[in-house]
């Protein structure tokens, strides 16, 4: 048992991140760049001419010292049940990690303490590192794997074996034990082999960093649960945590998705009741931190724009669908979110920023104009507002697949997005949402621009313009046209029709002048409307049949006497 004792530190102001390498035995020497304060992957700090060495089993963490200015160097931070020796002799040192290694072979930690909020003043030094560099995504790596809660004599890969995974053939989501998640593809788009079993937010499949919080009154809690199951059909996660009297619970489900017509998104929904006796201040906020394949700073486009810099948008500005890209020139990976469908409850906020800085603020995060997103992330805010006694509500966001039927052959290239089937709310038709994406890609002017819609079975709603006309488009310029269009109101049917958008783009090439001509297709699947039966004895079934509202059917003696037979 005398390898079980833990030596006291003689330099207090070094701090070391001692995760275990994998395999057990981390026997680091110092770096001898100790002063530039990194001391790489398996590193070690050395506050002065000491050395800390670390033995461990535990595979799920990494030996790393993070960044620091000179005068900061490294801290001290013990992980778990890590052994630390400061051995002179070398014999007797190894004696010491063997008897460690073998005594700490049979005992598993249960958990491993989250220190993504303790992170703050390093990531001023992340901040200026590329998001998608090696040193970079090996600091944030190591915040998300810290953070999962790992139950006891269970490993990591054993749990993403088991059921915490729930996936069909284009997406999947992991449920952590602690109730965080992540989503990924499987087979993505089936016409597309690009985005086959990517990530879509960081850490996936393992532990991530996308966070949701709570906030009840003055307390500002960070959503994390102890009590997380799957139905039995393994179709949802479930994760419940209570915090002053106020229960949430996360459901997590694959749904239909309007935008490619298969079952590729993931419905994020949070029940949360006041099942106190008095009246309480409630707050949501969803916080998803994108990661587009292997881009964690992947590019967003709202409303038909790009948006790379941190923006909101709130109240009436705020837009129902958003897009997320690995490249916005040549994507191989599309996500799409949807702040919100008919029926659900609006949010508040929604803003479009740099994943370090919301993270570090849990509640109340102001956006900075003009900063670059960075390492991207996406934040929905519902605010405080009163829950009266026993009062339930719910919160929902939709994060899944999108795609763009695309002609990439340059210089002007052409994407467009186009719901594949309308959706039905309430017995009536929700829009239909397009958008029209013009990147030159090639090293000349494209001149003479024209791009022309047309539609069949569809209508463009008030404010959408068919034709759109540009003088030049200059390299590396771009432009996004945002459509709309509507189901005519006359538009009657008993069965699923087809409606169609078609798509033609011609211009000049400046360096040549020839005329070059684009055309893209879109179709979209206009369902049968399912319309309300109303049965009406009496002579209030001739009342009602007088109305001019062809969505009521009226039965009188069973009689069809209003309406059309569903």
């Amino acid at each position: 048992m005398a390898a079980f004792a833990v030596l006291r530190f003689i330099n207090r102001k070094s701090l070391t991140y001692l995760n275990c390498l994998k395999g057990g035995i981390c026997n680091e020497k110092a770096d001898e760049h100790s002063k530039e304060g990194f001391y790489g992957t398996g590193g070690s700090c050395a506050g002065g001419s000491y050395h800390i060495s670390s033995e461990c089993l535990l595979p799920l963490v990494r030996t790393t010292c993070r960044a620091r200015r000179a005068e900061k160097l490294c801290k001290q931070e013990i992980i778990g049940n890590c052994v630390l020796q400061m051995v002179k002799n070398k014999i007797l040192k190894r004696i010491v990690a063997g008897l460690s290694c073998i005594a700490l072979s049979t005992t598993m930690l249960t958990s491993l303490p989250a220190f993504a909020d303790d992170y703050v003043d390093e990531y001023q030094y992340y901040s200026t590192l590329d998001p998608n560099g090696e040193e970079y995504q090996e600091w944030k790596s190591n915040l998300a794997s810290s953070a999962v809660s790992v139950p006891q004599n269970r490993m990591l890969k054993s749990i993403l074996k088991n059921n915490t995974l729930i996936a069909n053939d284009y997406i999947e989501f992991n449920t952590a034990s602690n109730g965080h998640y992540t989503i990924g593809t499987i087979g993505g788009n089936p016409n597309s082999s690009t985005d086959d079993n990517k990530k879509m937010l960081f850490g996936h499949p393992g532990g991530g960093t996308s966070k949701t919080t709570i906030v009840v009154g003055e307390s500002i809690n960070e959503f994390t649960s102890s009590n997380v199951t799957y139905d039995a059909d393994g179709s949802k996660s479930v994760s419940k945590a209570s915090y002053d009297g106020v229960d949430v619970t996360q459901e997590l489900s694959i749904i239909e998705n309007s935008a490619t017509g298969r079952d590729d998104v993931v419905k994020i929904k949070y029940i949360v009741k006041n099942d106190t006796e008095y009246a309480k201040q409630v707050g949501i906020r969803i916080m998803m931190d994108t990661m587009l394949g292997g881009n964690d700073a992947a590019p967003f486009r709202v409303n038909g724009s790009d948006v790379t810099t941190e923006t909101v948008y709130s109240g009436s500005n705020i837009p129902q669908i958003w897009q997320a890209f690995d490249s916005a020139t040549n994507p191989g990976v599309v996500a799409q979110g949807t702040f919100y469908k008919s029926g659900d409850r609006k949010p508040d906020k929604v803003q479009f920023t740099n994943w370090g800085n919301v993270t570090s603020t849990l509640w109340d995060y102001v956006t900075q104009p003009g900063r670059s997103n960075g390492d991207s992330a996406v934040s929905i805010t519902w605010n405080k507002d009163t829950f009266t006694s026993g009062e339930t509500r719910e919160f929902v966001t939709y994060y899944g697949l999108s795609e763009l039927e695309q002609n990439l052959i340059p210089p002007l290239a052409l994407s467009v997005y186009a719901d594949n089937k309308v959706s039905i709310s309430n017995f009536n038709y929700d829009d239909i949402n397009a958008n029209v994406y013009l990147d030159n890609i090639g090293d000349g002017d494209a001149t003479d621009v024209s791009i022309k819609i047309t539609a069949d079975n569809l209508e463009p709603k008030y404010g959408t313009s068919l034709t759109h006309n540009y003088s030049v488009i200059k390299p590396s310029k771009s432009y996004s046209i945002p459509l709309k269009f509507i189901v005519p109101t006359d538009s009657k049917h008993n069965s699923d029709i087809n409606a169609k958008l078609d798509f033609e783009l011609s211009y000049k090439v400046a360096k040549t002048g020839d005329t070059e001509v684009k055309r893209i297709t879109k179709n979209i699947t206009i369902p049968k409307l399912k319309r309300a039966v109303v049965v009406v004895p009496g002579i209030m079934g001739i009342d009602l049949a007088k109305t001019s509202n062809d969505k009521i059917i009226v039965f009188y003696n069973e009689q069809l006497i209003s309406g059309v037979q569903p």
